[in-house]
């Protein structure tokens, strides 16, 4: 299904992208070693084919340029084709602001896992880390989204930083123990989320920003605590009729409560009694279309998770009936 989220993460990407730039121009760029060999320290030059040679190499010189647009080209080329970490890092520490927020982001991008010119050590990630921590300290998030002066760079790159820095640490197992990890998300992305969305009808960029941090949301108590926020946001008749689909979307599709996924039955326990109102809601505004019949696949198809969950369950006595379909549901 199409991701509908995907205008206003668009939308804060491009304010990222704009913060600084003026400055930016003006900075002096750090300069790019080589690419000549494409070789780790201690190792012997990976062998690469002449065209990827070549891509590199390219992408070694754009991250070079005064240009904060060739800067830019270089960080979306490492994301979607040839990652290189220290490449990377350097662009994380990018004097030019956009670039540096879209090097942070790109951290967790698809081809960081599958074309790197070499694997991302636990020095270099212990490095990131650090840096990004500053990024999230208590002063910063209530400067950020302090209530009716959310400051949207500023809570964009807050965001972006706490979504890196959640990868970093879920799946690079050095850096933190699970125990860890744990305490981390209640002190860093507990409270960030609830900033987020504390303002999150007010700005469609801000409404992303808490989708996305609800997502990072893994432990199950933290879940517990942060899911009545998100349905509470789905209930708002304030909320903007186009947010509603892309909310029950990042609920749907969400790596604990989502469909198939480990906690998906407290995610039906609390959809069940409120299915049939959200359908008007969400179909009601849109135009006939494609948009609009996957929406109601969708809708349709948690209507059929419910209704397969509670033939698993079978009949239940008048007095024991499951509370978590809820009445009339």
């Amino acid at each position: 299904m199409k991701n509908t989220l995907d205008a206003p993460r668009l939308l804060l990407l491009m304010l990222l992208g704009l913060g600084g730039t003026g400055s930016a121009l003006q900075a002096q760029t750090p300069s790019a070693p080589a690419p000549a060999s494409f070789q780790s320290q201690g190792e012997a030059a990976i062998e690469m084919p002449e065209h990827e040679i070549k891509a590199r190499a390219e992408i070694w010189r754009l991250a070079a340029s005064s240009s904060v647009a060739d800067r830019r080209s270089a960080v979306e080329q490492l994301a979607a084709s040839y990652m290189d970490y220290p490449l990377l890092w350097q662009l994380m520490n990018d004097p030019g602001p956009g670039v540096r927020s879209m090097a942070i982001s790109a951290l967790t991008a698809p081809s960081c896992t599958t074309v790197d010119a070499q694997p991302l050590s636990t020095g270099l990630a212990q490095k990131m880390a650090a840096m990004l921590e500053k990024e999230v300290t208590p002063e910063r998030i209530r400067a950020a989204f302090e209530p009716g002066h959310v400051k949207d760079y500023e809570s964009g790159l807050i965001t972006t930083a706490a979504e890196t820095l959640n990868h970093l640490y879920r799946y690079h197992a050095r850096l933190k123990s699970p125990a860890e990890y744990t305490a981390w998300q209640r002190r860093v992305l507990k409270p960030l989320f609830l900033a987020a969305a504390g303002g999150g009808t007010t700005s469609e960029s801000l409404h992303a920003c808490a989708m996305d941090l609800f997502t990072t949301l893994i432990e199950t108590s933290l879940l517990q605590e942060a899911l009545p926020v998100v349905l509470q946001k789905l209930d708002d008749p304030a909320l903007p009729a186009p947010w509603r689909l892309p909310t029950l979307e990042t609920l749907w599709q969400h790596p604990q409560l989502g469909n198939d996924k480990p906690l998906n039955a407290l995610l039906l326990a609390q959809l069940a009694p409120r299915l049939e109102a959200l359908r008007p809601r969400i179909l009601g505004p849109m135009q006939d279309g494609q948009d609009k019949e996957q929406a109601a696949r969708l809708l349709n198809e948690i209507a059929e998770v419910i209704q397969t969950t509670r033939a698993k369950l079978g009949p239940q006595p008048a007095t024991a009936a499951p509370k978590w379909f809820g009445p009339g549901t």
